[in-house]
């Protein structure tokens, strides 16, 4: 879960960037904003996707949001 506002503030930005797939999967995958985290099957099961999808979302999601 994101701790401190600056910190917050600096996830929003980067997620912004991403499509809108891209930023629900990162969401939920990493509990950012409720602090829930989920399984890539968890989010699979919720989005009507395969868990493989949701791995080929999450990589280089993840990596785009740390350059």
């Amino acid at each position: 879960m994101v701790e401190s506002s600056y910190e917050q503030q600096r996830v929003r930005q980067k997620i912004s960037t991403l499509t809108p797939r891209e930023r629900k999967v990162l969401e939920m995958r990493y509990g950012l904003w409720h602090g829930l985290r989920r399984t890539q099957r968890d989010i699979a099961r919720k989005m009507g996707i395969s868990r493989s999808y949701v791995s080929r979302i999450e990589k280089p999601a993840h990596i785009h949001t740390t350059s």
